[in-house]
């Protein structure tokens, strides 16, 4: 399951959504050796485990480049025409969504295979040892901000997010930063909440691995991807549900509210990401 995160993970940066466009280019283009070297960090493989994940990942990067970066860059230029106009409406942010649910859909849904490929020849002890290096990960994360009051984790939350604007629409003003606060008071899922859902997770997903040598092993893969909301519990599923309204509204106020100089950062930005995908996939035909 690690495994298909990084590898939507590293395409997606790879379409340009995720880093600089300079950057883009180099960690698409080293995408194997960068699965490769993240996943060391979880999982001692050998070299003909290692040589096979390249093998599988360079031929999902081929197909990843014929049949998705394409529709990658006309999503970034349509995204960048509506800001630049200042027509962007709830409709407008559904259908980013939704088109970006569909690209990692796909994405996944193609990439599953080549995982499962990998997984069925890694050994009992291997898997073993990736559960252990996992749960001590999620433990780590978790109890970080559970540590926190509640005023510490609302302002850990404001912070990540003012970041992240940063990076695409430049410095931020006063009152940005007001709502941005706000939007983090009002935040249900606290972390507490995801320390049971994240470990049941992760222990079905082992037990899933558990059979990757079956002949539906794929099928399976694909129904537990598919139905991992429903199997959070019913208060979690509420409160995140909450928190998703929560992110539309404050995306719908801050894009209203951007400065000239804020859209015109970010307009600019979403095209040359979008250029940029346009270039990688060209490199292939």
């Amino acid at each position: 399951m690690r495994h298909t995160l990084r590898l939507t993970l590293l395409l997606l940066l790879g379409a340009g959504l995720l880093s600089a466009c300079s950057t883009t280019r180099l960690a698409y283009n080293q995408s194997h050796w960068l699965v490769s070297w993240q996943l060391g960090g979880y999982l001692e493989l050998d070299w003909s485990q290692r040589s096979q994940l390249r093998d599988e990942f360079r031929e999902l990067r081929a197909w990843h480049r014929v049949n998705q970066l394409d529709a990658y860059a006309e999503d970034l230029y349509w995204l960048a025409d509506r800001i630049e106009s200042r027509d962007f409406a709830r409709e407008d942010l559904d259908t980013v969504i939704a088109r970006a649910n569909r690209h990692v859909a796909t994405l996944v849904e193609r990439a599953l295979p080549h995982a499962a490929t990998v997984l069925r020849d890694m050994g009992d002890a291997q898997l073993s040892d990736l559960q252990t290096r996992l749960s001590a990960d999620i433990e780590e994360e978790l109890a970080e901000r559970e540590n926190m009051d509640i005023a510490q984790w609302h302002e850990r939350i404001s912070e990540d997010m003012v970041e992240a604007l940063r990076d695409w629409a430049g410095p931020l003003e006063a009152d940005q930063h007001a709502r941005i606060a706000r939007w983090a008071r009002e935040r249900q899922a606290r972390p507490g909440m995801w320390r049971a859902q994240r470990k049941a997770a992760l222990e079905q997903a082992f037990r899933l691995l558990e059979q990757r040598h079956a002949e539906d092993f794929v099928a399976r893969v694909e129904a537990f991807v598919v139905e991992r909301t429903e199997r959070r519990p019913a208060a979690l599923r509420r409160a995140a549900a909450a928190d998703r309204e929560a992110w539309k509204a404050l995306m719908l106020d801050l894009e209203a509210g951007m400065r000239p100089r804020q859209r015109a950062h970010l307009v600019d930005a979403l095209r040359a990401y979008a250029r940029d995908a346009e270039r990688l996939a060209a490199a292939t035909k």
